[in-house]
């Protein structure tokens, strides 16, 4: 590649910024895998979705957990309810 040069990668950055989705749950596990999916599902090419689990009582924090791994997102665990 020559100085001044972009990749098809560095384009597609620069023509798509990055967008950061913070999705928060808190016993959302009937609810939560949907919405990523959906977030997902726009087809925007530079997406950096976070999901936060507020120390649910629901199966929420083990679903986004597995849910995590297979789709490449970030998953936050409070231990402790944050409010």
């Amino acid at each position: 590649m020559c100085p001044g040069q972009f990749s098809e990668n560095e384009i597609e950055m620069t023509s798509h910024p990055l967008v950061s989705i913070v999705a928060l749950s808190f016993n959302t596990g009937r609810f939560v895998g949907q919405a990523i999916e959906s977030v997902l599902a726009s087809g925007y090419p530079n997406l950096q979705i976070i999901c936060i689990d507020d120390a649910s009582e629901d199966n929420s924090s083990e679903y986004l957990q597995e849910l995590s791994a297979e789709l490449g997102f970030k998953f936050v665990q409070n231990d402790i309810n944050q409010g």
